[in-house]
């Protein structure tokens, strides 16, 4: 039997069809949150964004990887960050993980020079807890000027201020 490293690394297959290989094998679950979690290796981000896809968003296995994951951004480069903080949005954090995802996710979006794939979904989670706690909207307005907004794509920039206009509401 193949190994998830020896499927995602070598075998070239449509979506759908590595998505229904890897649910034929749960086996593979560990192995892939330990390949994403490793900081070197090529095919790190890819075994996040597999473990998204094929067991679902949210899945409570993960659950107890969660701290480790949540050390591991700041580490980690954008695409691999992304697929992280895209995989642990869906999940109810304690105060402590919040805290710290929100910072994390706040230094990300301070960085104009990141992709502006990883600084909308750093965005993403920002909002989402402004919504919880609008007093932190004080932490987060005067980094929304257009200083911070011009180097996003304009597909992401119409995003992040539709999501700005929400959060003045």
């Amino acid at each position: 039997m193949d190994s998830f490293y020896k499927v995602i690394s070598t075998r070239l297959m449509m979506k759908a069809e590595l998505m229904a290989h890897l649910r034929e094998h749960p086996e593979y679950f560990e192995e892939a949150v330990q390949l994403g979690l490793s900081l070197t290796d090529p095919f790190n981000w890819r075994a996040v964004w597999a473990l998204r896809e094929a067991y679902g968003k949210g899945n409570v296995r993960l659950l107890p990887y969660l701290d480790e994951i949540i050390d591991t951004l700041p580490k980690t480069k954008d695409g691999h960050q992304r697929e992280w903080l895209k995989t642990v949005m869906p999940y109810p954090l304690n105060d402590e993980q919040e805290g710290k995802v929100f910072d994390i996710c706040l230094t990300l979006w301070e960085q104009p020079g990141k992709a502006p794939a990883i600084r909308h979904s750093a965005f993403i989670f920002l909002a989402r807890v402004i919504k919880k706690y609008p007093e932190l909207w004080n932490e987060l307005e005067p980094i929304t000027d257009d200083e911070y907004l011009e180097s996003l794509t304009p597909g992401v920039r119409h995003s992040v201020e539709k999501l700005l206009a929400k959060l003045k509401e």
